[in-house]
């Protein structure tokens, strides 16, 4: 039951996943890739908890 509630969490956040893809898509370089993966992680973590 947490686990789908944690997933329906993460559905609310799809304008996030598309700026993540558009971010992704303008900065194709490595270093911005690790930035903006563990800040997403992040910003996932804090909806979660």
């Amino acid at each position: 039951m947490s686990r789908e509630k944690s997933l329906c969490k993460v559905n609310r956040t799809t304008p996030a996943w598309i700026w993540f893809g558009i971010f992704l898509y303008l900065n194709p370089t490595e270093t911005s890739i690790v930035s903006i993966c563990s800040s997403f992680f992040y910003y996932v973590l804090l909806l979660v908890t």
